[in-house]
């Protein structure tokens, strides 16, 4: 299982962590922790990072 962590513009609250989250999610069966304090998304299982992060950016976040 690989663990990666991505950094993240644009997020200011829980509501925007559960938007990345639920978008990540619904990639496959991934563990996955939105930081907004952090500007992060800690992802962990079996992904494509580029899906991932695409993933992100549909959900109106900047990956860095």
């Amino acid at each position: 299982m690989k663990e990666e962590v991505i950094k993240v513009d644009g997020m200011m609250c829980s509501k925007c962590e559960e938007r990345v989250e639920k978008a990540i999610k619904n990639l496959g069966s991934l563990e996955v922790k939105a930081d907004h304090k952090l500007g992060q998304v800690t992802v962990k299982g079996d992904f494509d990072l580029e899906k991932v992060k695409e993933a992100i950016d549909n959900t109106g976040f900047e990956v860095k």
